[in-house]
């Protein structure tokens, strides 16, 4: 049915960089890999008809980065970069209904599809665990765009639950609609992993 949604919504993913440091202390290789976060904050948005929806999401935080390692004169050091964002997601819902047995608790498949603004609360750099200024670039802000599948669990007709998977790229907002700047040095990332909502639906039928 049409109505207000409001939830909260929690994830975890992981993320890889790219165009960060690719040379280290005397030109040594580093080798990258990626970082698992997580992520949560609140989720709106509204069903328009049985196939379409509109949403939007408010994740006060999202943990992202990058780990690699340097071989310096023989010896390993690891190093990462921590990065905390604050993101807005703004996307469409294409919905299809299950044909399931279980009528009770009907179930829906979804294609999401999107874009979103991140901004950085705060960075660390580490090596060897320990603070320190590692001089790599990083986005203070970032636009994407998103895409992905997911699951509507109905136990009612108001209440009910998402489960998904989602993939996002992060680029410099400077730089937008390109993904990199012209020079080609500007970090972005690409993003994986799920995420879980609780739904409630607020209908405002006007009384006859």
């Amino acid at each position: 049915s049409k109505g207000l949604v409001l939830g909260p919504v929690l994830g975890a993913h992981f993320t890889a960089m790219t165009k960060q440091s690719e040379k280290g202390i005397n030109n040594s290789k580093l080798e990258q890999t990626s970082t698992f976060g997580k992520s949560y904050g609140l989720n709106i948005g509204y069903i328009i008809n049985h196939h379409w929806s509109v949403g939007m999401e408010w994740i006060y935080n999202s943990d992202e980065g990058q780990n690699f390692k340097e071989n310096v004169k023989g010896q390993i050091v690891d190093k990462s970069i921590v990065l905390d964002y604050m993101k807005i997601p703004f996307y469409f819902k294409y919905t299809q209904k299950f044909i399931t047995r279980y009528d009770k608790c009907p179930i829906t498949l979804n294609i999401v599809g999107g874009i979103h603004y991140s901004k950085l609360k705060t960075v660390n750099t580490y090596v060897d665990n320990q603070i320190a200024p590692l001089g790599v670039n990083y986005n203070e802000h970032e636009w994407g765009m998103l895409g992905g599948v997911e699951f509507d669990i109905f136990p009612t007709n108001r209440l009910f639950f998402t489960v998904g998977s989602r993939m996002t790229f992060n680029a410099d907002l400077k730089n937008f609609p390109r993904v990199r700047g012209k020079d080609g040095s500007d970090p972005f990332s690409v993003q994986t992993g799920v995420y879980a909502k609780i739904n409630y639906v607020f209908s405002f039928k006007k009384k006859s």
